[in-house]
């Protein structure tokens, strides 16, 4: 009942502030959302260590790159198949050019969180080197 409540009391009020914006003005555009389905994310563990925690979608919108509880993954879109990147990583994020991903993963010794780079292939997504830390601290 509370849902049901909530969830009309933010249609009656979202409807008349969209009529009066739409109609104030002529020269407002309306602006209509367009959702893109890029693929779905199945957990079949019992823990859900493989839901994504975060995730980042490249520049050409062809890869996603994700963390997990255990890992750093990449999603190909095109393939809808994922594949792990490493082991670790959190808050990940693409370079302009689609070509490296940075993001926060543990050093050698596993106490501190440092900032790496791995370079990738931007259609494939596929590592053209090994990641490379470049954070002191």
């Amino acid at each position: 009942m509370k849902r049901t409540f909530i969830l009309t009391a933010l249609l009656a009020l979202s409807a008349p502030s969209a009529q009066c914006l739409a109609q104030g003005s002529p020269t407002l555009p309306v602006i209509r959302p367009k959702v893109t389905e890029l693929g779905e994310f199945r957990d079949t563990t019992m823990n859900g260590a493989l839901t994504p925690h975060e995730a980042a979608l490249s520049p050409r919108g062809t890869l996603i790159a994700y963390n997990t509880a255990n890992d750093l993954r990449i999603w190909d879109v095109r393939t809808r198949s994922s594949r792990v990147l490493l082991k670790g990583g959190s808050e990940v994020v693409w370079s302009p050019a689609g070509d490296a991903i940075a993001f926060n993963h543990q050093g050698d010794q596993g106490a501190q969180e440092y900032v790496w780079i791995l370079r990738l292939n931007p259609v494939t997504g596929e590592p053209t080197a090994s990641p490379q830390r470049v954070s002191l601290t």
